[in-house]
């Protein structure tokens, strides 16, 4: 019976009349609030529980390429962003935390130079008139797509990079073990608009810039001195340097100093080295060149290598670690936010 009774039911012969009855006594809600209920589910609920159990890269920067498109969205996911990696609710109107700060220059500040900076072809131009091309790699092409690339007309090392990326590169240390149509397809893999560092974490400076290809010279010298100087500066002034050593290894390590070159007790990411890293022979012109490119900015880190003939620029990057890594103790995120004074915002605050 059971059995008939659900057939009957399924196929509308049976109970009818008492399904009706059942159903006008259930009061209706409201067509219009479901639907917002419904699309604040979906809008600002369904991005967290992404980012909490999943990371491909290719879902996150869809989901932000869609839920990204007023500043009231953008708003509403750096929250979420900054809520997940730090347990607390992100203040926007006082920001105190460097990691705060950088959410807030995220969204308030579209400074078009931050654009053409964040740009690893265009900031090229930057740099050659702030502080010289002496101090850049040698730029050996640069393309729009990767089947325009002649491997035939490249050196023997050379190092590939898309310019709207982070970590993006491909070094080639002997041309002739490498797959020429190996490279191409992860070059057309990291030209592809989800690609573009805004989408994976709404880094703004990136947003508008257009896809290149470049290749540069390749520096030997960081196999035996495998050291980036990272310098932060703040207002237009250098205060801390991140050293990174083994960069993109299992062996990697960060230590933090001043300008004085005394170790900084806290740490982000990774361990810290337990050697007493000598001060760079070329410290003192390092932080000058630091001054002179970040003076236009409220706060920018300065990337350098140190070569055995000097100093060699890396990258500007306005927003260190997309303002997401936790410091060890917590204080510092707060001492460091302390040298940081925000500029009058570019953009209306949202209320």
């Amino acid at each position: 019976m059971p059995r008939i009774r659900e057939n009957t039911v399924r196929n509308g012969n049976f109970g009818e009349a008492d399904a009706r009855k059942t159903r006008s006594e259930v009061p209706m809600k409201n067509p219009v609030k479901l639907l917002h209920s419904l699309y604040l589910a979906v809008r600002y609920t369904l991005p967290i529980w992404i980012d909490q159990h999943t990371h491909p890269p290719f879902f996150r920067s869809i989901q932000y390429r869609w839920l990204s498109r007023t500043h009231r969205a953008r708003v509403k996911l750096i929250q979420r962003q900054y809520e997940i990696a730090f347990g607390r609710p992100l203040d926007l109107e006082a920001p105190k935390t460097l990691n705060g700060k950088i959410q807030w220059l995220k969204l308030f500040r579209p400074d078009p130079l931050i654009t053409l900076c964040a740009d690893k072809y265009r900031v090229r131009e930057y740099v050659k008139e702030k502080i010289g091309e002496q101090y850049l790699p040698k730029l050996l092409g640069v393309w729009k797509r990767p089947e325009e690339i002649d491997f035939t007309q490249l050196p023997e090392q050379f190092v590939l990079k898309v310019n709207w990326g982070s970590g993006q590169n491909l070094i080639c240390r002997d041309k002739k073990t490498i797959s020429e149509t190996g490279y191409r397809k992860t070059l057309r893999r990291w030209l592809r608009p989800f690609a573009n560092q805004y989408y994976l974490a709404l880094e703004w400076g990136y947003r508008d810039i257009p896809p290149r290809i470049i290749c540069e010279e390749y520096l030997a010298f960081l196999e035996q001195n495998p050291k980036t100087f990272k310098i932060f500066c703040f207002n237009g002034e250098p205060r801390v340097v991140q050293l990174v050593m083994d960069d993109k290894t299992p062996q990697e390590t960060i230590n933090y100093y001043d300008t004085e070159w005394n170790l900084l007790p806290f740490r982000q990411n990774f361990p810290n080295n337990p050697a007493k890293i000598p001060c760079p022979v070329f410290w003192e012109q390092m932080l000058e060149l630091a001054r002179k490119l970040s003076e236009p900015f409220p706060f920018v880190r300065t990337d350098f290598f140190e070569s055995p003939d000097g100093v060699l620029f890396s990258e500007l990057t306005f927003y260190s670690d997309a303002g997401l890594a936790r410091f060890e103790p917590e204080e510092w995120d707060e001492k460091l936010g302390e040298m940081l004074e925000l500029p009058e915002p570019m953009i209306e605050k949202t209320k």
